[in-house]
C-alpha cells in the first residue's frame, strides 16, 4: 500500500499511527506533491484538502476554502482512481456540492 501526502508532519503523523495499529510493514509513506504525480493508479484516493479560512465563522465553501483547490484534487484523483473517499470539515455549504460533483465528473463523461 502506498500513503502520499504532500505535507511532511502528516505523513510522519501517518507514519506513526501506522507503527502504533501494527500496520506499518504493509504502508510506504512518501512525502510529494499530489497535483504532479503522473502514470498512478490506485484502488481507492482518499483527499483531504487544507482548510483555509479568514474568519473561522465562514461556513466552509468548496470553491473558496480548500487548497489546493478541490476541482483539481478531484480531477487529479479521477485520473487514478473512480473511487474516491473526500474529507470535508462539519460545516461545509452542501449546497455547492452538486455543483462541485456535476463540473467535475462532466469533465470525464460521467
Amino acid at each position: 500500500m502506498l500513503a502520499i501526502d504532500s505535507q511532511p508532519s502528516r505523513t510522519l503523523a501517518a507514519n506513526n499511527y501506522a507503527i502504533m495499529i501494527d500496520v506499518a510493514n504493509k504502508i510506504d509513506f512518501i512525502t510529494v506533491d499530489f497535483l504532479k504525480m503522473k502514470n498512478l493508479h490506485a484502488d481507492i484516493v482518499f483527499l483531504d484538502p487544507s482548510d483555509i479560512r479568514k474568519d473561522s465563522k465562514e461556513i466552509y465553501s468548496v470553491f473558496k476554502h480548500a487548497e489546493p483547490d478541490l476541482p483539481s484534487l478531484i480531477s487529479k484523483a479521477l485520473g487514478m482512481s473512480y473511487q474516491i473517499a473526500l474529507k470535508l470539515p462539519h460545516d461545509i455549504d452542501v449546497s455547492e456540492l452538486p455543483e462541485l460533483f456535476h463540473t467535475t465528473l462532466e469533465k470525464y463523461g460521467l
